[in-house]
């Protein structure tokens, strides 16, 4: 039980800060303007305050907020940086190497399941689970674990995943024009490190994708990629 409550708060502190960085990279909130409370957007996210409190100074951390002694906490300003990560077979194709891609695991599901986290669907959305893993010249480079929100993308019930990747599956057939991803590093647990042929512990890049159409979230995805292994580039612009 314990456990599972420590993966819910995770899971709950990651949606709360990817929702806030979206609103103030998308300019619904304003450089300058005033966030609720933390009280507030306990209740909206429903969250508990010491959750609200770590993302806000997380956030205030990274320069997207400031709290201000009786004044709240303000919107600082975008961050102008750009990541630019490519659909792992382009990727492996612009630097010359052989791709392939193993699927490992492939289920439907329903949102509530036991171990099926994606808070921002109604519980029983149907979800197709898939698991991969991307190889450059025969080398693992790149673990995938992608939910697919059924729902919206019926097509996916269809598809080979055997033969297409997840990824590029979802460039070619579905149009989204919102990608919100965020890094973070992992350590490679006693799975992964198996399927990545790395050592325990082994640093990682972790890349948490949300693909959504509008307000609609269409994917989630986890990509985990030894550190070393997998470039990733940015622009900064002020």
């Amino acid at each position: 039980m314990a456990i599972k409550t420590k993966i819910s708060q995770a899971t709950i502190f990651q949606t709360v800060r990817s929702s806030l960085i979206h609103a103030v990279n998308s300019g619904d909130l304003k450089i300058g303007e005033k966030l609720p409370t933390e009280a507030d957007l306990a209740s909206f996210f429903n969250a508990s305050r010491p959750t609200i409190n770590k993302v806000l100074r997380s956030l205030a951390q990274d320069g997207f907020l400031e709290t201000r002694k009786r004044g709240g906490t303000i919107v600082l300003a975008a961050r102008g940086i750009s990541l630019s990560i490519r659909e792992i077979s382009d990727h492996v194709a612009a630097i010359g190497k052989s791709y392939r891609f193993t699927l490992e695991n492939y289920n439907k599901s329903q949102c509530g399941d036991e171990g099926i986290h994606w808070p921002d669907l109604s519980k029983g959305t149907a979800l197709l689970e898939l698991e991969c893993v991307h190889f450059s010249n025969n080398i693992p480079i790149q673990h995938e674990k992608r939910l697919i929100n059924l729902d919206l993308a019926p097509e996916a019930n269809s598809v080979d995943f055997s033969s297409m990747s997840p990824g590029r599956w979802l460039k070619n057939y579905i149009p989204f024009p919102s990608v919100l991803q965020e890094l973070g590093a992992v350590g490679a647990g006693a799975s992964l490190s198996e399927l990545l042929r790395v050592r325990r512990t082994t640093p990682c890049i972790g890349v948490r994708q949300i693909i959504k159409k509008g307000d609609e979230f269409i994917s989630l995805a986890e990509l985990t990629s030894p550190a070393g292994r997998f470039q990733i580039h940015s622009l900064y612009e002020p």
